[in-house]
């Protein structure tokens, strides 16, 4: 894959994050770009101008021929629409139980606006959902950016190291001053999991999910 198409696929997430937003925005038919993604139509860079505006990237960084993303400014243009952050996928994060915290580096990486963080990109990690106890808040496959964080209020949704090694994204309930806390999937066909007493001393809470991106 070249690295025109591959920075093409890695701007679907971006804003709603369909296939179909990009094909409308540019005039061709979406199934275009599921060719161009199984190496069926090379004709993406035809299209390079408009994809590079649509996403308010640079044209030489969609091209490959910089590292600099950022479109440059123009007269008119709004800084929010200019600047978006790159973020690895470091690995995925089970929406159910019993799955080791591995943290490891995919290959892969997805892109934030900036206007989307509150605080510096390095406060931040990006995973990818394995399995669907959050359905349909959160799916299998989706990518969810998380603040790096030690405590969340009740009822936000986290990423919670439990078990000393397993981790699980939930949502979080607690009742300040109690000794426990409740792991609540959304999905109601699985259980949620109370951790109390000595138990809570092998649980850690590693972040909040504040944003997710969706291939559709």
């Amino acid at each position: 894959m070249d690295i025109m198409l591959q920075r093409i696929l890695e701007l679907i997430p971006q804003k709603h994050g369909s296939k179909k937003e990009l094909a409308d925005a540019v005039g061709i038919p979406s199934n275009l770009i599921t060719d161009w993604k199984a190496g069926k139509n090379k004709s993406y860079p035809k299209y390079a101008a408009q994809i590079a505006n649509f996403y308010s990237v640079s044209l030489d960084w969609l091209s490959g021929n910089s590292d600099e993303i950022k479109k440059p400014l123009t007269i008119g243009d709004e800084l929010s629409d200019m600047t978006l952050v790159k973020f690895p996928v470091i690995g995925s994060i089970a929406a159910g139980y019993g799955c080791c915290a591995v943290e490891e580096y995919t290959g892969e990486y997805t892109y934030f606006s900036a206007t989307e963080l509150s605080a510096e990109p390095t406060e931040y990690f990006v995973l990818r959902v394995n399995g669907n106890s959050m359905y349909p808040k959160l799916l299998e496959g989706d990518c969810v950016l998380v603040r790096r964080k030690s405590c969340v209020d009740s009822g936000k949704i986290a990423v919670v190291l439990y078990d000393g090694e397993d981790a699980t994204v939930k949502k979080v309930n607690f009742i300040c001053g109690e000794n426990w806390l409740e792991l609540v999937p959304i999905n109601p066909e699985y259980q949620s999991k109370l951790i109390e007493g000595t138990d809570l001393d092998q649980c850690r809470i590693l972040g909040e999910v504040v944003k997710l991106q969706r291939d559709m």
